[in-house]
């Protein structure tokens, strides 16, 4: 499944598809990844991490959140624009819930924030949220997601811009991306997008894609070797990608359908604030 998430539209299509640990160095030249070697846990982490899958999660979290007001573990309160869940809890799953998510000038998916204002930037931070199941290791995000309209104008096209870190799956990557996406869908990666995968390196992103239908285009992650994830030939479940100009590989989710159906499905923040 593609989990990568844009624009707001794009967001709705793929939520039912969809700490740093090490990972962000201080190199500047960010071309160090080599996808060939990486094992299956690791090349599907660089997948995800390319197609801007933590951001766009953590911007998600933004959209259910907004206007919430629930006392609990988590807690979600709203203040004028600005809703916070807090952690520092362990909840009736035994998942213990650490640091904040904030989310401001935010629509919601479900509801209508009153306070929502297209003309100003949508914000979604996380202050070092960890959800630690018993047993499992520390999943954790650390960073911040900005959207704002194309001329303050819901609608109009949106920029995109995020950068954070987080360990998912035991794998660590830091992501830092921008692009913008016309009234279509249709995205482009400006040209200081990049990422860094542990255990795989870095690399520079680049393409022009959209998700929402039709799907169309490419994403270049660029490091020691090139990865190119074929958007236009995925599908909700499969992702089709190729290694330095070799072969058309696939890889797919295992098919589950109840967990299709949910909408936290592929996304570990949803499903550790309980939505």
């Amino acid at each position: 499944m593609i989990r990568t998430l844009t624009t707001r539209s794009t967001l709705l299509a793929a939520l039912s598809a969809s700490l740093v640990l090490g990972a962000c160095t201080d190199e500047t030249d960010h071309t160090s990844a080599k996808f060939s070697s990486a094992d299956a846990a690791h090349l599907e982490r660089a997948l995800d991490v390319a197609a801007a899958s933590d951001l766009g999660q953590l911007y998600v979290v933004g959209a259910f959140i907004a206007g919430a007001n629930e006392p609990g573990c988590p807690s979600f309160v709203t203040t004028g624009n600005v809703t916070t869940v807090t952690g520092g809890c362990t909840n009736d799953d035994g998942t213990r819930l650490e640091g904040r998510i904030i989310a401001t000038n935010v629509q919601g998916i479900f509801t209508t924030n009153p306070s929502y204002d297209p003309s100003k930037p949508s914000t979604v931070e996380a202050e070092a949220w960890t959800a630690t199941d018993p047993g499992a290791p520390a999943e954790s995000i650390d960073g911040k997601v900005t959207l704002t309209n194309v001329g303050g104008v819901a609608d109009n096209g949106e920029v995109f811009d995020g950068a954070a870190d987080a360990a998912l799956g035991g794998i660590a990557a830091h992501s830092e991306i921008a692009f913008t996406c016309d009234a279509t869908h249709l995205c482009t990666h400006s040209e200081d997008s990049w990422v860094d995968i542990d255990g795989v390196g870095a690399a520079t992103l680049a393409g022009t894609w959209r998700l929402g239908e039709p799907r169309t285009g490419t994403i270049t992650a660029t490091g020691a070797e090139t990865l190119v994830l074929d958007i236009g030939a995925s599908t909700d479940e499969c992702r089709m990608y190729r290694i330095d100009g070799g072969a058309t590989q696939m890889v797919c989710d295992a098919p589950d359908q109840s967990a299709r159906l949910a909408p936290s499905a592929g996304n570990r923040w949803l499903r550790s604030i309980g939505r």
